[in-house]
This record gives structure tokens, sequence and C-alpha cells, in this order.
């Protein structure tokens, strides 16, 4: 890799920590060393249908608010610096603008991002990032993201590690997992929010365990088993399974790992900001740059050594 395309990926790793880099680093090599410079118009583009799928991930909860406009600006200059700038950081706010008008940009970035996976599963962290700013991932989000990760070739593993950041149901998020869940539930694949929640009531009150208290033993028994598939088909579409388990942070003073306890003070394991954590620590994200601030101790520990890789 030329000198070049690593500066590109330390720019971007100097923003967005050390999966940036690794990342960046990748996408430098791409868009700036391999086979010379890409054309500056081939990278605007890209630019552009970044910013209409992040805008469109952004409307699945039919509004765009505030924090959901802070964080796509921010991941646009992170994808800038990532593509070897080819704006200039006034140009950037009127890329909202100009994307909005285009349509499939989800679709139409995947296909272009296809050939580069390194690219692709960076910009599969972007889409993460908005999905999950203002509050738990929708289900249309999840399938928006899904499309994407098909469409662009990604393997589960690469779109594993481009969510498991971000997302506490990565593991689960799979193209597969989402047909069985649908086919549950009885909705079509693409089914928005209220379709699941409506199909999910009606199958719950007919298979609710306490509806069939009078029927045979083994009749109650295929009733609970269904209603239990419901539930988790149902927590797979709505990214909503419940946690359990201990779950530790990143010490503030040093390279550690502390309980996640609520009001206790940790810094981001990404951008390294310092938190304070609230009642939920599992759930909460970091204002800045969206990851958890919570894991595993498996995962925590792991995140921790790679800052020293």
């Amino acid at each position: 890799m030329k000198w070049r395309g690593k500066a590109i990926g330390g720019s971007l790793g100097s923003i967005f920590g050390p999966t940036g880099a690794l990342v960046g680093a990748a996408a430098g090599h791409l868009f700036v060393d391999r086979k010379g410079e890409a054309p500056k118009k081939e990278r605007e583009r890209v630019l552009v249908l970044t910013a209409g799928a992040l805008y469109q991930l952004a409307l699945t909860n039919k509004k765009f608010s505030r924090s959901e406009d802070l964080t796509l600006k921010l991941i646009l200059e992170h994808a800038n610096i990532a593509l070897g700038k080819p704006l200039t950081i006034y140009d950037l706010p009127f890329l909202i603008d100009q994307s909005t008008h285009i349509p499939q940009c989800i679709t139409r970035l995947a296909r272009i991002t296809r050939p580069y996976p390194e690219l692709a599963s960076l910009a599969a962290t972007w889409f993460w990032r908005m999905a999950v700013c203002n509050g738990p991932v929708s289900p249309t989000s999840l399938a928006m993201i899904n499309d994407f990760v098909g469409a662009s070739g990604l393997s589960h593993e690469q779109a594993m590690q481009a969510a498991f950041v971000y997302y506490r149901g990565a593991a689960t998020n799979t193209n597969e997992n989402r047909q069985q869940a649908c086919s549950t539930l009885g909705v079509a694949y693409d089914a928005n929010e209220e379709q699941i929640k409506q199909s999910f009531r009606t199958l719950s009150l007919k298979f609710h365990p306490d509806k069939h208290t009078a029927l045979d033993p083994d009749i109650r028994q295929l009733t609970a088993d269904k209603f239990t598939q419901i539930k988790d088909a149902y927590e797979t579409l709505n990214g909503s399974a419940p946690l359990h388990g201990d779950w530790y942070s990143h010490a503030p003073q040093a390279p550690q790992t502390i309980p996640a306890t609520p009001g206790t003070v940790v810094i981001c394991f990404i951008c390294k900001r310092q938190q304070q954590l609230p009642d939920d620590p599992a759930q909460v994200h970091c204002p800045y740059c969206q990851a958890l601030l919570a894991f595993e101790r498996p995962l925590a520990e792991h995140l921790i050594a790679q800052e020293h890789v």
C-alpha cells in the first residue's frame, strides 16, 4: 500500500478510532493507490449516494430529527476523508439537498461498492451509526441495511464486523433470520414497523397460553410453543431481544474494563470521549460516534486489546 492511501486511512482513524484506521486505510488504498486515483466525479458520486442512503435510513421513522441531521453531517465528513476529500467541507452541507431527489440510493451505492469489500464494510458502519443514533433500530432500517449487505456482496462475518460495535443484535441480523421471522408472523419481507406490530398483536392474542387453559395438555403445549416462536420472531424483527448477563465498559484512566453500572464514568471504546452511564448501560450509545458503551466482558477486552495492535 502506498503512503498516500495510508495517510487517508490515518486521517479517518484519527476521527473514528482504531477500527476506522484499519478500514479507512483499506478505503484509501482502493480509491487512491489501486490503478491510480479514481476520478473525482466517481468519488463525488459515492458521496452523493452515501448522503442519500443515510437520509433514506433517517426517514424510516417518518421524520428527520436534529440528532440524525448532526450524525449525517459527521458521517459525511468521515466519508469525504475516506474517499480522498473530493469535496471541501463547505460543499458537504449541499450534499443532503442534492441527494434527497435520487431514488434507490442504497441499492445504487451497493452496486458501486461491490468490487471494493472494504469500502462496502465501511459504508455499512455508516448505516448502523445512522440507524441507532435516534433510538432503537426499526425493522425497516434493519431490512434496508440487510438489502445493502446482500447487494454489496458482504459476507455474514463482514456484516457482523460492521455492526457489532453499534447494534446488540448483530449476530442474528441476517437475511435468513429475517425471512424466517417474517414467515412466522405471516408478513412480507419488506413489511414496515406497523404491519409487523399488528401481526404480532393478532397472533399473540390467538396463541397466548391463557386462551387455551381448558384444552388438552398436549394442545396447550403446542400453542405455548407457537406463542414463543411468535415472540422470538417479533424480537428478531424489532431488534429487541432481551439482554442477560454482566456488562463491561472502558475505564476512563486505564486500558482495562470496569463493570458497567449506572452512574459510572467511562470512555467510549471508539472515540474515547468520556460519558456517564445511565440507568440501562447495556442499551446506551455514545452520542458522538453512536458506538455502544458496554459489552460482554470478552468483547470489551478484545476492543481494548485492539487499541495496542
